[in-house]
């Protein structure tokens, strides 16, 4: 005699075969686009995102090692190769300034890592059927709506690519507070004297000839001479 319990608990296995299948075809076809159609262009962007990582860090340690030997070699100033080696120090760190902002080694491989993590969580979504893919029932409408979004990902990132790229480089110096071309020139104040103090406008009847004339020896306006001044003590 059949125990009906344990022919209840084994009926719910053969619903989960079709959501199973569907998987496995969902990462077949991801993984057949990722690695055919792109011809591997997640993984290059994550090797590119590693390699672009190295070189900013490889430089920028460069940088601080040549600032250090700098301030060490002022121990032995007295010494007539210091000016060279301190000379050298310098070139080298600006020509290592000037390869990254050239190359912009920081800036790419943030964005190339962007693009790679954006594809392997899209891929996610794609074989879950998470997120926008759980309202299209249609399998074909899912991968085209998954083609559409990895295509929109690589579009952006090669836009702000060339975007970056041909951005003018803002030469040393300028910026928001340094005045534009033709802008007039502002007279040096004298060394030692503060900010100039705002001029205020000259008080009526006084003027650069000294003060103007006091309140007795004003004209009288109402058309009356003035009344001669007395005598003192009167």
């Amino acid at each position: 005699m059949s125990n009906p319990t344990a022919a209840a608990a084994g009926d719910p296995a053969p619903a989960a075969a079709p959501a199973s299948t569907s998987r496995v075809q969902r990462i077949a076809r991801a993984d057949h686009y990722f690695s055919e159609d792109l011809d591997d262009q997640r993984g290059w962007y994550d090797r590119k995102a590693s390699a672009n990582k190295e070189s900013a860090q490889r430089m920028s340690l460069l940088i601080i090692l040549c600032g250090a030997l700098t301030t060490f070699l002022q121990m032995f100033a007295v010494r007539p190769w210091v000016p060279i080696a301190t000379a050298v120090l310098g070139m080298i760190v600006t020509l290592v300034q000037g390869a990254q902002r050239i190359w912009k080694f920081d800036e790419t491989w943030q964005a190339y890592r962007t693009a790679s993590e954006r594809m392997k969580r899209e891929r996610r979504l794609y074989v879950n059927g998470a997120g926008s893919y759980g309202d299209i029932p249609d399998e074909d409408g899912s991968y085209r709506a998954f083609v559409g979004s990895v295509e929109k990902i690589i579009s952006e990132e090669q836009q702000l690519y060339w975007q970056d790229r041909s951005a003018p480089q803002t030469p040393s110096g300028s910026g928001p507070g340094a005045p534009g071309p033709g802008a007039p020139e502002t007279a040096p104040a004298p060394a030692g004297s503060g900010p100039a103090a705002p001029q205020t406008p000259a008080a009526p009847g006084t003027g650069p000839a000294g003060p103007g004339p006091t309140l007795a020896e004003a004209p009288d306006r109402s058309g009356a001479s003035p009344s001669p001044p007395t005598p003192g003590g009167s």
